[in-house]
C-alpha cells in the first residue's frame, strides 16, 4: 500500500494516495517508512501539524542520519519575518 500511495502521489493524485498511506501506517505502526510517507502526504494536503509529527519519526528513528546544523530543531513555532529578530 505504501508503494501504491507513493505512485499515486507522484502521478498527481495525492487525494487518492492519502487514505492508502494512512491504511499502510495503521497496519504497520512501528514501521517508519509508511509513517513517514503518510506524513509527507499530510504535508502536501496542508495538514502541517499532523504531517510534521508523522515525519518526525524519520529524523529520530533507528535508520535516521545524524545531522547537526548547529541550530535547535524547529518545533513548529512561528518564525520571525526575514530581516527581523
Amino acid at each position: 500500500m505504501t508503494n501504491l500511495a507513493h505512485v499515486l502521489a507522484a502521478q498527481g493524485w495525492p487525494e487518492q494516495a492519502l487514505p492508502l498511506a494512512q491504511r499502510a501506517h495503521v497496519l504497520a505502526p512501528e514501521d517508519p517508512l509508511p509513517r513517514a510517507n503518510y506524513g509527507r502526504l499530510l504535508l502536501l494536503a496542508g495538514r502541517y501539524a499532523e504531517g510534521w509529527e508523522a515525519c518526525r519519526v524519520r529524523a529520530h528513528g533507528q535508520d535516521a542520519i545524524s545531522r547537526d546544523f548547529g541550530l535547535p530543531e524547529w518545533n513548529g513555532e512561528s518564525l520571525p519575518a526575514p530581516g527581523r529578530s
